[in-house]
């Protein structure tokens, strides 16, 4: 791998909102399958994110929200970036309802599915036991 696919590789792991609009894919409840924008929402909840990860390196943060804010498609989308870029790591996310737990399953699969991005021809899309 040369430094040129190294430093977008490294861009990309290092900048969640690039990766989302890069690689992941979502279904607005109205509308086609869009690249992933941050909303106003999400933008405050990554800034927050990353200032505690700045300050104690680490991320405990508990989320009260509000209907149709996407912090679901957030978080799911980041768990997808982390695991994606950085071999052996894992991510498990629990909902009080089988319908909710589907839903972002649902919304994981269309991630895994629709990423088709490669830098410098290494492919983004990680591989797991069901590919």
């Amino acid at each position: 791998m040369d430094d040129k696919v190294r430093a977008g590789i490294r861009k990309l792991r290092g900048d969640y909102p690039l990766y989302a609009n890069k690689v992941l894919r979502i279904k607005p409840k109205k509308g086609a399958v869009t690249p992933f924008r941050l909303n106003k929402a999400q933008s405050y909840l990554h800034e927050c994110i990353q200032d505690q990860i700045r300050r104690i390196g680490m991320v405990r943060i508990v989320v009260l929200k509000g209907p149709q804010q996407g912090i679901s498609t957030y978080t799911e989308g980041r768990f997808y970036w982390k695991t994606s870029l950085n071999k052996g790591l894992q991510a498990f996310i629990l909902t009080h309802e089988a319908e909710a737990t589907a839903n972002l399953f649902t919304m994981t699969k269309r991630y895994h599915d629709l990423n088709d991005v490669t830098v410098g021809g290494i492919s983004l899309k990680p591989t797991t036991g069901n590919d």
